[in-house]
């Protein structure tokens, strides 16, 4: 039977174990859905349950439902793992991260404070409790923003009152330079750190609002948003072994937006 699947140059995934963090979103579903398909073991802890039944019903397919940000809630989840027998994954992907939406000017320190513990600790509890379980070779992937290269254009959003929190670039930025640091500090063990910085990925296409849709696409090149499955394969090559020189890089899918 003639296999068709679009990733199939990814062949050595078969049985191997990855740990997704915060993958019930729509990112995150589209890449557990391809590990699934190429054969690996994927173990999802997230905040909700997946929204995908062929995902839920798939054999290889586990989930903890959790609060990523408290690290006896992950450490919790390790102590349950462990009793199923021998633990080694080959990666870990944390796309979780908390933040509000709209500016605020008046913002005050502890708010700012609990934007980058959002940000920033479901990403650091994960390693942190985790990283020990990488076989050699295996990868890190933490998801950057764009918004952690740049800085956000409020006219971008109109009247919708949507915009990235004050802290949340600043946040951004601190996950793209961690990994970068941890790809150093972790090379000695043969554990590759990257980030994915993805840029125009929403969740819902816009059709509610066209203009802000156009908007956004007259400032990238390739004059489009992102579709989930256009990311996937950033993630797919970063997990692969055979990427095996690729670590404290920053990847950028934007469709060529920060270029300008």
């Amino acid at each position: 039977m003639k296999n068709t699947n679009k990733y199939i140059m990814y062949k050595n995934f078969e049985d191997q174990i990855f740990l997704i963090c915060g993958g019930s979103g729509h990112l995150g579903s589209a890449l557990i859905r391809s590990l699934l398909e190429l054969g690996a073991k994927v173990i999802n802890l997230s905040s909700k349950s997946i929204n995908d039944k062929n995902i839920l019903e798939n054999d290889m397919y586990t989930e903890f439902i959790l609060d990523l940000n408290e690290i006896g809630s992950v450490k919790d989840v390790e102590r349950n793992l462990l009793k199923l027998g021998q633990f080694k994954i080959s990666g870990i992907v944390n796309f979780a991260s908390r933040s509000t939406r709209g500016l605020n000017l008046e913002s005050s320190l502890e708010e700012l404070v609990e934007t980058y513990k959002g940000v920033i600790a479901p990403t650091w509890n994960s390693i942190l409790v985790f990283k020990k379980y990488i076989i050699s070779g295996g990868s890190i992937i933490n998801l950057g923003s764009i918004w952690g290269l740049l800085s956000p254009d409020p006219r971008v959003y109109l009247d919708m009152g949507n915009e990235p929190a004050i802290g949340l670039p600043g946040a951004k930025s601190a996950v793209i330079q961690i990994s970068k640091y941890l790809s150093v500090l972790l090379a000695p063990d043969k554990i590759r750190v990257n980030c994915v910085v993805p840029g125009w990925f929403p969740a819902q296409r816009g059709m509610s609002r066209p203009d802000y849709v156009e908007g956004i696409k007259r400032r990238v090149p390739t004059n489009k948003i992102g579709t989930s499955d256009e990311l996937v394969t950033s993630f797919l090559y970063l997990l692969d072994l055979n990427s095996s020189y690729t670590t404290g890089q920053t990847l950028i899918v934007d469709g060529g937006f920060s270029i300008w």
